[in-house]
């Protein structure tokens, strides 16, 4: 679901990105909402900022854990390279607390447009889109 959001908001811009940027930015939302709903504690928050220097990518959940690295587990599919392949795709990462408890993740990646654009959307504990701009 949120892919395919990211998909159709990067297609929007002018000019769009590259096919690399693109699927960076596919790529790295996939993984915040994927982690989002299995670690988070529930629903989450997914902003895509796109501006003419850089592009931002916010996620917020109701966690106040913060991740942490791990070693990746080939074998049974049980994950551990998510982190390390966001950190491989982005320029910075903030990991900031929210008042009243949660957690927000504010991602920049070079993306670079002529005119700003902005995707909000919230997705319940199961991935559905509740609302979306």
């Amino acid at each position: 679901m949120a892919r395919r959001h990211a998909r159709v908001f990067l297609t929007s811009l002018e000019p769009q990105p590259s096919k690399e940027v693109a699927a960076s930015v596919v790529l790295v939302v996939s993984e915040l909402i994927t982690n989002a709903l299995r670690h988070g504690g529930g629903g989450c928050t997914l902003n895509v900022i796109a501006e003419p220097v850089n592009s931002l990518i916010a996620v917020e959940d109701s966690s106040s854990d913060h991740p942490r690295m791990r070693n990746p587990v080939l074998e049974g599919g049980s994950g551990g390279l998510g982190w390390q392949l966001i950190e491989s795709l982005t320029r910075e990462i903030w990991v900031m607390g929210k008042i009243g408890g949660g957690k927000r993740f504010i991602f920049k990646l070079r993306a670079t447009c002529k005119k700003s654009g902005i995707l909000m959307i919230s997705l319940n504990s199961t991935g559905k889109r509740v609302h979306s701009v």
